[in-house]
């Protein structure tokens, strides 16, 4: 790590803003705001074109760079003009997908292939380049990576959204990838299956962006400090959930396919830092080391034969036999050095740091080491690139005005190439002796994306920027969690009416009425599944809000409020009329005990889950006890012994009922399956509940929420 003083840092500072508008805004569209990948033209695509994914890397140095001038006094605007940049960028590519708010709504309902939106845009006009079915655009990881950036830069002090109607696009985007978990999807590689048949996978590079962005979007008010409800994204918590445990179940897995894959890097370490637990994460990243490291950066996967020179460029797809072929000279990607550098840098961890810097070394061409380096601001969207090589994108062309006469960049200024590959004539030295071949840069140079992440990287690196600052919202400290979650989870127990609650108070167990929980109102789970779908509803963008889909239990142990109203609901698990099943008690017991420790290992929230559950005659109706006893003269201990003489003399019939009364009496103790309970009435647990907000519904005219919460809670 550096330290400067203060005219030292403005002239790194300056040092790396000409860098940055050498190598990546001079190539960002006017118009549109949108930034090529390359300049060329090859049988793997037009590289002139914007790629979501690509885009979104490509402007962190530039977001890196505007914080780095907040520290300073600039008085030539740079910090000004540099965010701005960024917000440019991010909603050129708003607009893209907002062009294709049908497909978004569409895919709700279908996660078809076809239903998707597009992975990458014409930069000139933001237009679609490929036909639905002519490109694998099913890619999660891309919107989902837009939606992370979007929220730490919304929480750095960037406005980028600046309608509700981009709001409700923004929440749209939120169920468009919550269902990551189950949707297979073309990849990071947009390739899917390795032998890219056109075949999606499921791939844990896209559920950890999934899930990331999830995290860091909840809550996210898009307006700023000048928002109110309105603006707020809300992602309900087990969405976040289903996706999470997929994630930590197939870890250190990449997809059926691929048995690991370097783009985990990504998951595991910044952006994402999706995984909290400390081994898992250790255990992947070894891995990957140990797997796919290399001289030259990481592979890909295994058996990846993209770009190698063995590799038939005649088509797209390879035959599985012929993935052979490509054992042991897969192309070696620096930008993986990066990654490593950055994870290095945001987990404290110098030795990692300094070794992968010193690898990455090497590998960096100096841009006044290239005389054809001066094409890049005429040719990087022109025309003239058709009869560019097969193989690999070629130009060097990134220079600034004032370079393009000399054909270079006016100073030293680090490029990082695409791959190095194994040249022909080496191929089967490196099969025989891996790692041992001198490799070659191919000339698609730089790969801005991994530009990108260096000049981030070296701003960190050189004390010009903090990590607080590049990661607003605390990212990096989920991956730091030691702690077991040992949640207390808070129980209500209600009765159906007043005859019911007597009968139960002769059993010594408390409860209370609908009634006599006033001024909280209690509904049926399905009123808030209903009043949901008002969330990001918009008719002029023709989408519906959210997917009328039920509310899990972590969602129905929060407490809500609207324009101060508190309400309360029952967990879905015990509604019999969507599962017949839970209308047995036995199978109910065993169902109750399940849900109590999955909220209580996965509630992140502030405050107790409070699980407020309604018991009705049909559960427990028709009781009745042996003798009738004084309350408060007897003890706890003669309670339960009467109870357990009581239960053995029982008919059959009423055996069932019995077994759930019993389990709701064994709550008292405070211990249920190794679960921390506590039993209480509804106002006592309201201090220590968590609090969520359903104020946006006031906005919402199109819907009668009222009437909704109401009537459910009159179920």
């Amino acid at each position: 790590m550096q330290n400067h003083s203060q005219a030292s840092v403005r002239k790194r500072l300056d040092y790396y803003y000409r860098a940055i508008n050498a190598v990546i805004l001079n190539r960002q569209n006017p118009t549109t705001g949108l930034i090529p990948a390359s300049v060329a033209v090859t049988t793997h695509g037009d590289y002139r074109d914007a790629w979501v994914r690509d885009n979104v890397y490509s402007i962190m140095a530039v977001f890196g760079l505007a914080l780095a001038y907040r520290r300073i006094d600039d008085d030539e605007g740079r910090a000004y003009e540099l965010e701005h940049g960024v917000i440019k960028l991010m909603r050129g590519l708003l607009f893209c997908m907002m062009r294709q708010a049908h497909k978004v709504e569409q895919f709700k309902k279908t996660q078809s292939l076809n239903d998707c939106l597009h992975a990458k845009y014409n930069t000139a006009t933001g237009d679609t380049v490929v036909g639905d079915s002519e490109w694998g655009h099913l890619q999660i990881d891309a919107t989902s990576i837009f939606l992370l950036a979007l929220a730490q830069m919304t929480a750095s002090g960037l406005v980028i959204i600046y309608t509700t109607d981009e709001v409700d696009f923004i929440q749209n985007l939120v169920f468009y990838i919550e269902r990551a978990y189950r949707t297979p999807d073309y990849g990071i590689w947009e390739r899917g299956n390795k032998i890219n048949h056109g075949e999606p996978e499921l791939n844990s590079s896209s559920i950890g962006m999934a899930v990331a962005a999830l995290q860091a979007i909840n809550g996210i008010n898009l307006f700023g400090s000048r928002g109110g409800p309105s603006s707020v994204i809300h992602v309900l918590p087990d969405e976040i959930t289903r996706n999470y445990t997929t994630l930590h179940s197939t870890l250190p897995r990449e997809s059926n396919s691929k048995e690991i894959d370097a783009a985990l890097l990504s998951v595991i370490g910044f952006p994402a830092f999706a995984i909290s637990d400390a081994k898992l994460v250790k255990r992947t990243r070894d891995e990957i080391v140990e797997k796919l490291g290399g001289k030259y950066g990481c592979k890909r996967f295994l058996r990846d034969g993209h770009q190698t020179v063995v590799e038939n460029t005649s088509r797209l797809h390879y035959d599985p036999q012929e993935l052979r072929i490509f054992e042991g000279i897969e192309c070696e990607w620096p930008l993986f050095f990066t990654y490593f550098i950055l994870d290095g840098l945001f987990s404290e961890n110098e030795d990692q740091v300094e070794e992968y810097r010193a690898k990455l070394e090497p590998l960096i061409i100096d841009s006044a080491t290239l005389i054809d380096f001066g094409q890049f601001i005429s040719d990087s969207i022109s025309e003239s690139d058709g009869g560019r090589s097969p193989r690999t994108p070629t130009s060097h062309g990134f220079a600034t005005p004032s370079s393009t006469s000399e054909g270079k960049l006016p100073e030293h200024i680090p490029l990082i190439p695409e791959l190095y590959y194994v040249p022909a004539h080496l191929v089967e030295a490196e099969k025989k002796n891996n790692h041992t071949q001198a490799r070659v840069a191919n000339d698609n140079l730089p790969l801005v994306w991994a530009n990108s992440l260096h000049t981030l990287g070296n701003l960190i690196y050189e004390n010009l920027l903090s990590i607080a600052e590049i990661d607003p919202l605390g990212r990096r400290f989920n991956a730091r969690k030691t702690h077991w979650n040992d949640t207390v989870v808070q129980v209500v127990l209600l009765a159906e009416d007043t005859n019911l609650q007597s009968m139960l108070n002769m059993y010594g167990l408390e409860t209370q009425t609908m009634d006599q929980v006033h001024p909280i109102t209690v509904s049926h789970p399905q009123g808030l599944k209903e009043v949901y779908t008002a969330l990001g509803r918009n008719s002029k963008l023709g989408l519906s809000g959210r997917p009328k889909r039920p509310v899990g239990s972590l969602g129905t142990s929060r407490l809500y409020r609207v324009q101060g109203h508190l309400y309360a609901f029952t967990p879905h698990f015990m509604d019999n009329e969507e599962f017949y099943l839970t209308s047995d008690n036995d199978y109910l017991i065993s169902i109750f005990e399940q849900e109590l420790a999955f909220v209580r290992q996965y509630w992140e929230y502030p405050g107790r889950p409070t699980m407020v559950v309604l018991l009705t005659h049909a559960m427990l109706g028709g009781l009745t006890r042996s003798r009738t006893f004084n309350s408060q003269a007897e003890t706890e201990a003669q309670r339960l012994t009467t109870w357990r003489k009581t239960a053995l003399g029982s008919n059959s019939q009423k055996d069932n009922k019995r077994n759930l009364l019993n389990f709701f009496m064994n709550l008292r103790s405070g211990v249920c399956n190794n679960v921390r309970v506590r039993l209480g009435r509804l106002s006592e647990m309201v201090n220590t509940s968590y609090i969520e907000s359903l104020d946006f519904l006031v906005t919402k005219k199109d819907i009668d929420w009222l009437g909704i919460l109401r009537g459910a809670a009159d179920r």
